[in-house]
C-alpha cells in the first residue's frame, strides 16, 4: 500500500499489518509529506494575513475561515 492510499482513509490503515520494511520506509515519507504541507500552509496563511482576506469575509479565525458566529 503506498502513502497516498494511506492518506484517503487514515483510520482503514491497519499499521499492524504492514511489513517492517514497509514501516521503515513510510515513515521518512510521511514525514517528508508533512514538512511540504506544512510549508503551503504556512504561505497560504501569510497570502490569508496580507490580504486581510479572514475579516473581509467575517471569520472568525484566519486559521478556520469559518464566519464568525454572533454572541
Amino acid at each position: 500500500m503506498d502513502l497516498d492510499e494511506m492518506l484517503t482513509a487514515p483510520p482503514d490503515v491497519a499499521a499492524w499489518q504492514l511489513a517492517d520494511a514497509e514501516l521503515l520506509r513510510l515513515i521518512p515519507e510521511l514525514s517528508l509529506r508533512m514538512r511540504q504541507l506544512e510549508a503551503l500552509r504556512v504561505r497560504l496563511m501569510h497570502q490569508v494575513d496580507q490580504r486581510c482576506v479572514a475579516e473581509q469575509v467575517g471569520a472568525s479565525s484566519p486559521a478556520t475561515g469559518s464566519p464568525a458566529r454572533p454572541p
